[in-house]
C-alpha cells in the first residue's frame, strides 16, 4: 500500500501579535512520533513531509505533488491560524500573510483522513482587518508483529471515503499554549495513544477526544466531516495490536 503524510505548520509572522513560535512546530513533531509508532500505524519516515513555513506557494507545490503521487491512503494534518469565510462558506488557513482554502487539501487520495488544529472565526473578507503530553511514544524494536500490515489492512477494509476532523466549529477560536501546543492535537492524540481497543478508528477517535475536552472546559466544540453511509471507517489508533 502506498501511503503519504503531509504535515504543514505555519506559525505567523515573527514579530506580530499571534506569533506562534515553536508552538507549531512541536505540534507536527508530535503527530510524527503519533504515526512512526505501532499504535499510529508505524509510518516510514520517508513517507512524512513534515513543513513548518509561511511560504505559500511551497505548501501548494507540496500539495500538487501529493495529489499526483496517486497514493492509496493520505494523512494530511494542519496547525497554525486559520478562520472561516463567510462569503465563500469555507475554512481558511493561514500561511504566513496569504490564505489557503481547505478545498486545496481536498481530492488527494481516494481514501484520506485530515486534521485540521486552527480557528473558525467567521469574517466577511470586507470587514477582515487582521487576521487571527504526548512527547515521544516508545516503540517496541523486538517486537515481530507486523503493524504496518495491520494498519495496511484495516485501511482496505474502509471504502473510498474523505474524513476531515476540525479543532472548533464555525465561528469559534481554537486555542493553544505553550504546555500543550493546539489543545485539540494534544487529546487527539492522547486518546489514540492510550487506545486500549484493537482498531480505534478516526471517528471514534474524534468523539472521545470531543468528549475529553468538554469534560476537561476546554473553550472550543470540535467538528467532523465524515461520510455517514460508511461501514467502515480510517483507522487512527491501532491499540492492542500495538
Amino acid at each position: 500500500m502506498k501511503r503519504r503524510a503531509l504535515l504543514i505548520g505555519s506559525p505567523g509572522i515573527p514579530g506580530t501579535k499571534g506569533y506562534l513560535e515553536d508552538m507549531t512546530k512541536n505540534d507536527l513533531n508530535k503527530i510524527t512520533n503519533y504515526i512512526l509508532s505501532n499504535t499510529g500505524g508505524k509510518w516510514y519516515e520517508n513517507e512524512i513531509l513534515l513543513l513548518d513555513t509561511n511560504d505559500i506557494y511551497e505548501v501548494k507545490r507540496y500539495i500538487n505533488s501529493i495529489r499526483n503521487e496517486h497514493n492509496d491512503f493520505v494523512f494530511c494534518a494542519f496547525s497554525g491560524h486559520g478562520w472561516y469565510d463567510g462569503n465563500k462558506f469555507s475554512r481558511v488557513f493561514e500561511i504566513g500573510g496569504s490564505n489557503l482554502y481547505e478545498s486545496e487539501f481536498r481530492q488527494l487520495s481516494k481514501k484520506q483522513l485530515s486534521v485540521f488544529d486552527s480557528c473558525a472565526k467567521v469574517y466577511k473578507l470586507e470587514a477582515l482587518t487582521e487576521s487571527v503530553a504526548l512527547n515521544s511514544i516508545s516503540m517496541e524494536r523486538s517486537d515481530t508483529k507486523n503493524y504496518r500490515e495491520i494498519y495496511n489492512n484495516e485501511i482496505s477494509k474502509c471504502d473510498q471515503q474523505d474524513i476531515t476532523l476540525y479543532s472548533s466549529s464555525i465561528n469559534e477560536f481554537s486555542h493553544t499554549d505553550k504546555n500543550l501546543g493546539g489543545h485539540f492535537i494534544h487529546y487527539l492524540l492522547n486518546v489514540g495513544a492510550s487506545n486500549q481497543m484493537k482498531n480505534l478508528d478516526a471517528i471514534d477517535t474524534f468523539q472521545i477526544t470531543k468528549e475529553r475536552m468538554k469534560k476537561d472546559n476546554r473553550n472550543q466544540t470540535p467538528d467532523s466531516l465524515f461520510p455517514k453511509s460508511a461501514r467502515n471507517f480510517l483507522p487512527f489508533s491501532l491499540g492492542r495490536y500495538a
